[in-house]
């Protein structure tokens, strides 16, 4: 992400010391694994050794919905393949099999072993696309629900998902960049109150590097800030 802000550049702008004292956006968050500070971070995904973020969250989305559409393909098709095999095996007398039954139930076991790695990925990628919706719905983030803040106030989940995939929703459904250029000035509000019309930002108060995490995983805390509203 270019760390060059947009003109005109807020007041109270906010730094990352991280990053050599570069301008980050309100709505931006600093991730320890990639070293770099990702505007509307949702989570470090170690799936895609990446960042979920503004500019691929489109793409996540995709993988995830491909992946349970895959999966429950394989399911249903496997369970039919497996049904049919018991039937043959044990409920039906008058079948008589081309292949001996070490020979055909080994393609069973590998077929039952990867539906059940499949199941799993469905009930994973269910959770995450889940989350990933209500996080469109509220224009929020993963981090942002933890730091109890949010975007501004979105009229409908559409309106998000447009800003990440674009216009032309023909582009919707392919895996391809198409997200609208970012707003980096957007503000972040409380998220207790959908409506609140007064956003939170900060002032640098002081330049005191004893109150930094020692992780460092919470970028938001160097130098100290202090919240106010405007």
């Amino acid at each position: 992400m270019s760390m060059t802000p947009p003109p005109p550049l807020p007041a109270d702008n906010n730094i990352c010391i991280k990053c050599d004292g570069a301008w980050k956006p309100y709505r931006a968050h600093h991730c320890r694994e990639c070293r770099r500070c990702v505007y509307r971070m949702d989570h470090h995904c170690v799936w895609i050794n990446n960042c979920v973020g503004y500019k691929n969250q489109k793409l996540f989305i995709l993988f995830l919905s491909y992946t349970v559409i895959f999966s429950i393909t394989y399911v249903l098709h496997a369970g039919m393949v497996v049904f049919k095999y018991l039937y043959n095996t044990i409920i039906s007398s008058s079948s008589t099999p081309s292949v001996s039954g070490q020979e055909e139930s080994e393609p069973m076991l590998l077929l039952v072993l990867v539906g059940v790695v499949s199941v799993y990925a469905l009930y994973s990628c269910i959770e995450f696309l889940s989350d990933q919706i209500d996080n469109l719905d509220t224009n929020t983030t993963l981090i942002e629900t933890y730091k109890g803040t949010r975007g501004r106030h979105v009229s409908s989940l559409t309106d998000t998902f447009t800003e990440i995939a674009g216009n032309d929703r023909l582009m919707w459904l392919i895996p391809v960049n198409s997200y609208m250029p970012p707003t980096m000035t957007e503000s972040i509000y409380e998220g207790s109150d959908m409506f609140d019309t007064h956003p939170l930002q900060y002032d640098i108060i002081v330049n005191d590097t004893s109150h930094l995490l020692e992780d460092g995983d919470d970028d938001d805390a160097s130098p100290v800030l202090r919240k106010r509203h405007n």
